[in-house]
C-alpha cells in the first residue's frame, strides 16, 4: 500500500507538473497569438481605411461647389468604393452622410413594393426622422440634395478631429462618433481645391468595430479549439513521460530504503544510459563502497576499542547528556572499581563526573592531582570535546598514575640537594684552610703543612666526586658504548687486590682473591669491570670492622661467569635494599670508616648493564654482604669485535 501511494504521488506530481507547464505555455502562446492577430487586424483596417480615405480625397481633389454638401450619389459611390461609411465635413465643419435622415413627406418607395407593410413602416420611421438603411443609387437620385439632412458638428463629430483635417492633416484611429451610432475605426483626409489652397473640406471613412471584433472572435474560437487539442496531446505525452521517469525513481527509492536498513547487497537494475540509469549505477557503486566503508569503520572501531583498552592511562568519555560513552579497564583499575556497571560509586568517580560536567559548561580544561596515599598519586585531566562546528558534544577524562613521576621528581630534588651538599663540604674545607694562609695567621711550617694536606685531601675528594658524576652521566647517556671483548676477570681481580691492599691493611682487614679457573673469559670492558670491582671492594672495606675479611672470587655458572665481592661487615638494612642503587643514597654513616659520595653503586650498576650483565646483592644483618656481577662467558676460540 505504501509503495502504491508513493507511485501515485510521484507519478501525479510529474503529470501535474507537465500539464501545468503545457497549459501555461499553451495559454500564453494563445494569448500572444490573439494579441498579435488582433493588433494585426486593427492595423490592417486602419491602414486600409487611411489609404482609401486618401483615394477618396483625391477623387474630390479640385472640386468646387456652391453647396456645402456633396451630392448623395457621389457619397454613396465613394462608400461602395471604400467599403466604409463616409462622412463629409465642409469648411464650416458641417457634416453630412448617407444613409440620411429623410424629411417628412419625402420617403421613397422601396423597389418592388407598391405600398405594402414595409412601405408603411418606412414612412412611419421617416416621420420620426429615423435613418433609412442602404438606399439605392436610384433612390438617392430621386431624393436629390433637398432630401439630405445636414448635421451640425457640435455633439456629433469630434471638433478637434475636424480642425486637424481642415488644417491639412490626415488622421486615423478609433473614436466614438454620435453620427455613426457606435464606436468606429476611422480614417480622415482633407480635400483641397488645388495644391496651394487650403482644405475646402474633409472626408472621414468609418468602419464599425463590431466587424473587427467579429473577426477577432473567430480567431479566438480557433485558438480555443487548438488549445483543447494541444492539452489532450500534452496529457498523453505527460502521462507517458511521467511513467518513464517515475518507474526508475520508484525502484531507486526502494533500493535506497533497503540500503538504509543495512542491506548493502541490494542493487538497482535501472538500465539505460541516461541520467537516471547513471544514477542507478552510482547507487550500486555507492552500495558496494558503503559496504566496504561500514566494514572498515567497524574494524577501526574494534581496533580503537582494543587500543583504548590497552592504554595504561585511564580513559572515560561522556556525552552531552551525561551518559557514559567509553571507559577502559585502566580507568576502573586506577579508581579501584570492579566493573563499569558497578552499583556504588567511589568518591573519586563522583569528583571526575563533576569535573567533566564543569568542563562542558565553561568549555575549559580542568586538572586535578589526587594523593590517595603516601605512595600513590593520580593526575586527572578533564577536556571538553567539540564537533566540527565548534559545539561542545561531550567531555573526556584522562587518569594517570604519576606516583613514579612524583618519586623521580623527589629524587631529582634530592639529587640536586645532595650534589650541593657534597660539593659544599670539600669547598668549605678548602676555603677554611686557604683563608688562614692568605691572612698570614699560620706562623709555623707544621701548621702550614697541615693546611696544605687538608686542601690536598679535599681537592682529591672533590676531584673524585666530579669524576664519579661524569662517569655516571656518560653511563646514563649511553653514548658510544665500548665494544665487548674477551677479558680475563682473574687478572683484573688481582690488580684490584694490589690496588686496595694498603687500604685494607690500614683498616685491619684481610683481602683475598679466590677462583677455581684462572683462565675463565668474559665479554666486557676491562676498564669498566675494574672500576666496578674497585667500587664494590671499597664499599666492602669501608663497612667491614677491623679483624674482618673481604674476598674477591669468580666461578662459572652455565654460560655466565659470576664475580663476587664478599665481606664480613655489618650487612645492609633490608629497608635500604630497594634504594642502594640510587644516586647519592648512603647507608648508616655510623657504620662507615670513610666518607663516600653515594654514587658508587649507581655507577657500578650502569657499568655492568652496559656490558650486558647484571648485578645483585645478598646480605644478612650483622654478618656481611655479597655483591655478585654476572657477565656472559666468552668462547676462547671465537672472534669478537670488528
Amino acid at each position: 500500500m505504501k509503495s502504491s501511494t508513493e507511485r501515485k504521488s510521484i507519478l501525479y506530481r510529474f503529470l501535474t507538473a507537465f500539464l501545468a507547464v503545457a497549459t501555461v505555455l499553451s495559454v500564453l502562446s494563445g494569448a500572444l497569438t490573439l494579441a498579435f492577430l488582433r493588433g494585426y487586424i486593427y492595423r490592417r483596417n486602419r491602414d486600409e481605411l487611411t489609404g482609401r480615405a486618401a483615394v477618396v480625397s483625391q477623387m474630390l481633389y479640385g472640386r468646387k461647389t456652391e453647396t456645402p454638401a456633396l451630392p448623395p450619389r457621389m457619397i454613396r459611390e465613394a462608400e461602395l468604393l471604400s467599403d466604409a461609411r463616409l462622412i463629409y465635413v465642409d469648411k464650416n465643419m458641417v457634416a453630412s452622410q448617407v444613409p440620411v435622415r429623410i424629411r417628412p413627406g419625402r420617403v421613397p418607395e422601396a423597389p418592388g413594393d407598391a405600398g405594402g407593410a414595409q412601405n408603411a413602416d418606412s414612412r412611419r420611421d421617416a416621420l420620426r426622422g429615423t435613418p433609412v438603411p442602404d438606399l439605392s443609387l436610384d433612390a438617392l437620385e430621386e431624393l436629390g440634395e433637398n432630401a439630405l439632412e445636414y448635421t451640425d458638428l457640435t455633439g456629433s463629430i469630434d471638433e478637434d478631429l475636424a480642425r486637424r483635417l481642415l488644417s491639412g492633416e490626415s488622421a486615423a484611429g478609433i473614436l466614438s462618433l454620435e453620427v455613426a451610432g457606435a464606436p468606429v475605426m476611422y480614417a480622415g483626409a482633407p480635400i483641397r481645391a488645388d495644391e496651394s489652397s487650403e482644405a475646402v473640406g474633409a472626408v472621414i471613412l468609418c468602419r464599425p468595430l463590431t466587424d473587427i471584433q467579429a473577426a477577432t472572435m473567430r480567431v479566438l474560437r480557433m485558438l480555443c479549439v487548438s488549445l483543447v487539442f494541444s492539452l489532450l496531446i500534452a496529457f498523453a505525452l505527460a502521462w507517458f513521460v511521467s511513467r518513464r521517469i517515475s518507474e526508475p525513481i520508484i525502484r531507486l527509492n526502494a533500493a535506497a530504503r533497503q540500503l538504509s536498513e543495512g542491506n548493502y547487497d541490494i542493487t538497482a537494475d535501472i538500465g539505460g544510459r541516461d541520467e537516471i540509469g547513471q544514477l542507478g549505477d552510482t547507487l550500486n557503486l555507492l552500495s558496494g563502497r558503503l559496504k566496504k566503508v561500514i566494514g572498515s569503520l567497524a574494524a577501526e572501531r574494534d581496533q580503537l576499542d582494543n587500543i583504548v583498552s590497552g592504554i595504561g592511562e585511564g580513559i572515560a568519555a561522556i556525552g552531552r547528556d551525561g551518559n557514559t560513552i567509553r571507559v577502559n579497564a585502566a580507568f576502573l583499575n586506577l579508581l579501584s572499581v570492579e566493573s563499569r556497571e558497578g552499583g556504588g560509586k567511589t568518591p573519586q568517580q563522583e569528583q571526575i563526573r563533576e569535573m567533566l560536567f564543569r568542563s562542558m559548561e565553561d568549555g575549559t580544561r580542568r586538572e586535578a592531582l589526587w594523593k590517595l596515599d603516601p605512595a600513590r598519586t593520580l593526575a586527572v585531566v578533564a577536556t571538553p570535546v567539540r564537533s566540527q562546528a565548534r559545539e561542545i558534544v561531550g567531555a573526556v577524562c584522562l587518569v594517570r598514575d604519576v606516583s613514579e613521576q612524583e618519586r623521580l621528581e623527589q629524587m631529582r630534588r634530592d639529587y640536586i640537594a645532595n650534589i650541593s651538599h657534597e660539593l659544599r663540604t670539600p669547598l668549605t674545607g678548602i676555603r677554611g684552610m686557604a683563608e688562614p694562609l692568605m691572612d698570614g695567621l699560620l706562623e709555623t711550617d707544621e701548621e702550614k703543612q697541615e693546611c696544605y694536606s687538608t686542601i690536598y685531601r679535599e681537592t682529591v675528594r672533590l676531584e673524585k666526586l666530579i669524576g664519579e658524576m661524569l662517569d655516571l652521566s656518560r653511563l646514563q647517556s649511553g653514548h658510544a658504548p665500548e665494544e665487548p671483548e674477551p677479558i680475563r676477570p682473574w687478572s683484573i681481580m688481582k690488580s684490584v687486590e694490589r690496588q686496595m691492599r694498603q687500604q685494607a691493611e690500614e683498616g685491619g682487614l684481610e683481602l683475598l682473591c679466590r677462583t677455581e679457573e684462572e683462565d675463565l673469559l668474559v665479554l666486557g670492558s676491562e676498564d669498566r669491570l675494574k672500576q666496578v670491582l674497585i667500587i664494590l671492594t671499597d664499599n666492602a672495606v669501608s663497612f667491614t670492622p677491623p679483624g674482618g675479611s673481604v674476598v674477591l672470587s669468580c666461578r662459572r655458572e652455565g654460560d655466565a661467569v659470576m664475580i663476587s665481592v664478599t665481606d664480613t661487615g655489618s650487612g645492609i638494612n633490608p629497608a635500604d635494599l630497594p634504594f642502594i642503587w640510587e644516586r647519592f643514597f648512603k647507608a648508616d654513616r655510623s657504620r662507615m670508616r670513610t666518607g663516600g659520595t653515594g654514587l658508587g653503586l649507581a655507577i657500578a650498576k650502569l657499568a655492568v648493564e652496559q656490558m650486558g650483565g647484571s648485578i645483585s646483592v645478598t646480605t644478612q644483618k650483622g654478618k656481611g654482604s655479597s655483591f655478585t656481577v654476572s657477565l656472559k662467558r666468552a668462547d676462547p676460540n671465537a672472534e669478537y669485535g670488528a
